[in-house]
């Protein structure tokens, strides 16, 4: 994209209380010159905007992620590892990360490995696998004590295997079984989120989705009414009730849904396919993903329990955000555990034009999935489409 397509709306752009964000805001990410030329991408966001988190990259081999605060932008993270680094999650206080680097092993060679990086600048790896060449860490708790990922490898069609892990300050990386039988060399069970206290971690196994405790163990999500399975699980509230992802119609399209505290599984709107639901709020008041509308435009779209699905140009604008005329919210990347906080990208219908962007919005829903719940977590994070 041209720097000047992005900024020629940027006199519209309304300007926050510097470390405060009260009120309908848009905040435009201008791209980093060459190399880091791809992004930036909003990865986590902490409660109203106050911290956020990306990456932009060139390459798998070429990664730099940042912290942004209304007051100073964006600032890069110069002291990565072999230039590599890729912030997945935050914690509340926004002082602990969670992500991948990449491990120099020998000359030469270097692998993918989960990392934790505090604000210190201290990288901490979690290391890998003799049986699996990688690890990657995907979310981390509110107060940054647990890490949840997973180790693999990619097989030579291209299709990846892998088991997941959980790492604690106090056990180091524990590696778990898999959630179904089966060869080895054909099974990826993975963890997608894990609760805001630590205590569930959701994701799937060979496209049948979980939730998991250290109590429990693996327990699959029921097949909601309407559909032949649950598919995906892609986030958790923060007391690990409400689970959100992906379930199959009986005519074979995907759509989003959700899961309560008694594993019932719900559609949100089946007219919506092609659909994943991606990220909730801390309550599950507010939820976020993409598909196809109605009307057959792949976009993403966002849900209160006012409003239904809808697309997430839409709702910004309603909520007194100016995604300039032309443009369309096709990625939320990031959703605030209050909900009033969103990363994502718009783009023109051509696909030549496009910015990257942090929105905040007033408390756009106060009803969500969490009945007489009072969340005060504080962190959240995306996970890659």
């Amino acid at each position: 994209m041209a720097a000047t397509q992005a900024f020629s709306f940027m006199a519209a752009v309304a300007v926050g209380t510097l470390g405060h964000v009260w009120a309908s805001t848009l905040y435009v990410l201008a791209p980093s010159p060459p190399p880091y030329s791809d992004g930036p991408y909003i990865t986590a966001i902490t409660a109203r905007a106050e911290t956020a988190f990306g990456v932009e990259f060139t390459s798998i081999v070429q990664a730099r992620s940042f912290r942004w605060t209304p007051d100073w932008g964006r600032v890069p993270f110069l002291d990565a590892p072999n230039n590599y680094y890729y912030a997945a999650a935050s914690d509340a206080a926004g002082a602990r990360t969670a992500g991948i680097g990449l491990e120099q092993i020998q000359t030469g060679a270097q692998r993918i490995t989960a990392v934790i990086r505090d604000s210190d600048g201290t990288y901490t790896s979690l290391g890998r696998s003799d049986a699996y060449r990688s690890s990657r860490a995907v979310d981390i708790s509110a107060d940054g004590q647990t890490v949840v990922g997973d180790i693999y490898q990619t097989r030579p069609d291209g299709n990846e295997i892998g088991r997941p892990f959980i790492w604690t300050a106090a056990t180091g990386r524990v590696d778990l079984p898999h959630a179904i039988d089966g060869n080895p060399f054909f099974l990826r069970t993975h963890f997608s989120a894990i609760s805001a206290d630590g205590r569930v971690a959701v994701g799937d196994s060979n496209e049948y989705a979980f939730r998991w405790t250290a109590a429990n163990g693996y327990d699959f999500l029921s097949t909601p009414a309407g559909a032949q399975g649950a598919y995906l699980a892609t986030d958790v509230s923060a007391d690990g009730s409400v689970i959100v992802g992906k379930a199959v119609t009986l005519a074979g399209d995907s759509v989003a849904a959700y899961w309560d505290g008694n594993n019932v599984g719900h559609i949100l709107d089946a007219r919506w396919i092609n659909a994943t639901a991606l990220h909730c709020s801390a309550d599950a008041a507010v939820i976020s993903g993409f598909g196809v509308q109605p009307g057959g435009t792949t976009q993403a779209w966002i849900w209160t329990r006012a409003t239904g699905v809808m697309a997430a140009t839409q709702f910004l604008r309603d909520n007194g955000i100016n995604i300039p005329t032309g443009y369309m919210v096709n990625s939320i990347t990031a959703i605030s555990p209050d909900g009033t906080a969103f990363g994502g990208s718009a783009v023109t219908a051509d696909g030549q034009s496009y910015f990257y962007f942090i929105a905040t919005v007033p408390t756009p829903s106060a009803g969500g999935l969490l009945l007489g719940a009072a969340v005060l977590y504080g962190r959240r994070r995306r996970r890659r489409r």
